[in-house]
């Protein structure tokens, strides 16, 4: 079998992939909730801790990416695709916990910080030093 006879959907990447993410998650979430902020605390860390977890997540993502790239008609039809891949669900999971936290009214709201928040969010997925006192910053991220 060529390389280029190989059916990219005929796999089980996706499972992997969310197999590792739920992992990642279910760390992540130990650590804030029985952890105090640090898996280090945590009896069975070294079993739940997300580093193999993201190493697979991200190894796969690589490959799925190229092929997708491979498949493209042009740079600008992949910038295209990926850009509708990633960016709705991005900009979902940025703007409804905004709304959350500000209509639960334990948030102090600046205007101005708040901007800068969304635009770090938006363009680089980090905002967490900028989250509004009383909020959780990147849950809605997992």
């Amino acid at each position: 079998m060529k390389y280029s006879d190989a059916k990219f959907y005929e796999n089980s990447y996706d499972i992997i992939m969310l197999i590792a993410a739920l992992q990642v998650m279910i760390a992540h979430t130990s650590a804030y909730i029985v952890g105090g902020g640090s898996g280090a605390g945590i009896p069975i860390w070294r079993i739940i801790a997300p580093g193999p977890a993201v190493v697979v997540f991200f190894a796969l993502s690589g490959c799925l990416t190229t092929a997708s790239y491979e498949r493209s008609q042009s740079i600008l039809s992949f910038a295209t695709k990926r850009f509708f891949r990633i960016y709705p669900a991005l900009i979902v999971a940025i703007v409804l916990p905004a709304v959350v936290y500000i209509l639960s009214g334990n948030v102090d709201v600046n205007l101005g910080d708040s901007i800068w928040y969304f635009m770090k969010k938006f363009f680089t997925g980090r905002g967490h030093d900028l989250v509004p006192q009383g909020a959780l910053g990147n849950g809605s991220l997992w």
